[in-house]
């Protein structure tokens, strides 16, 4: 594929050219983009906002979503909602140059409404491995003029792939049973299955993933919790305050016969360090692995 650069609309083909390297995983409204340095950015995801931070743009985001409260700076910029539930007058009146997040975001009306307002929009699909995460950094280090420092962390993600390579095969068969449970408050408690994102964090440790049985995120029984049988529990934080800590997870309807249960093995960590495949991602699997394999008893990590 040739593609022919012209220096008059530099920033139009670089858009595109980065469309078209990448058409697989992300999807961008192509269009003219003036990158300055006063480029008002809205994020509509908690991972696109840790990527932006971290490429040294936290100062250009004017709007962000609920989902994106980390690093702490973060909380301190203007919040148009949470990205399910999008409100087109507030995002259009923080007159935001280009605005990023995932294609799940509703409602479609709004998004519809923003393109009207021929305001550029890239919405990328779910990022759920470590390597889409390479991508996704280096598409927005291309994208915004920040090639040098997304390598930088590149670099840094890439080795530590090469060192969870190395701990995985220290791990031998059998493996840990292990589920990752999804909770809000006492009447939702979801085993994310197959096709669950942050559940392939769960790939690069060697375990037996119990969640794989099942296709999506199901709600889980007692019954279905003893059966199951896990080893090893993983919670997400806001779930854990959700029930009111460790004393919450101690009451939930079975777990206290299971082997978890009987040796509190839990591992809870922030959900946005263990699900959000930021740049964080590496160092996440690397605390994941200290959790489940290094360590007795409770585990927490908030990155």
């Amino acid at each position: 594929m040739k593609i022919i650069f012209n220096l008059i609309s530099i920033n139009v083909l670089l858009i595109n050219i980065i469309y078209a390297q990448y058409d697989k995983n992300y999807k961008i409204i192509k269009s003219k983009l003036n990158i300055t340095e006063n480029i008002r950015i809205i994020s509509l995801d908690g991972t696109t906002t840790e990527v932006l931070f971290a490429l040294g743009l936290g100062g250009n985001i004017v709007g962000r979503d609920t989902s994106s409260y980390y690093p702490q700076k973060a909380q301190e910029i203007k919040s148009v909602g949470y990205k399910y539930k999008l409100n087109s007058e507030g995002i259009l009146s923080l007159r935001p140059s280009i605005i990023l997040g995932q294609e799940d975001v509703k409602p479609k009306n709004v998004i519809k409404q923003i393109k009207q307002a021929n305001i550029p929009i890239l919405l990328n699909k779910d990022i759920n491995n470590c390597s889409l995460t390479i991508d996704y950094i280096r598409f927005l280090g291309n994208l915004f003029n920040k090639k040098n420092v997304s390598e930088i962390l590149i670099d840094e993600i890439e080795k530590d792939l090469i060192k969870i390579n190395d701990l995985k095969k220290k791990i031998i068969k059998p493996y840990k049973k292990v589920i990752m449970l999804y909770i809000r408050g006492n009447k939702l408690k979801l085993i994310l299955g197959k096709g669950t994102g942050p559940s392939k964090m769960l790939d690069y440790i060697n375990v037996n993933n119990l969640g794989n049985e099942i296709d999506g995120a199901k709600p889980i029984n007692a019954e279905s919790l003893i059966n199951l049988n896990p080893d090893v529990i993983i919670f997400f934080r806001k779930g854990v305050e959700s029930i009111n800590g460790i004393q919450g997870i101690k009451n939930i309807n079975g777990l206290s016969l299971t082997n978890s249960g009987k040796n509190d093995r839990y591992v809870i960590m922030d959900d946005l360090y263990l699900g959000g495949f930021g740049p964080r991602c590496t160092k996440a699997v690397l605390d994941l692995f200290i959790g489940v394999h290094e360590s007795e008893g409770i585990y927490k990590s908030d990155g």
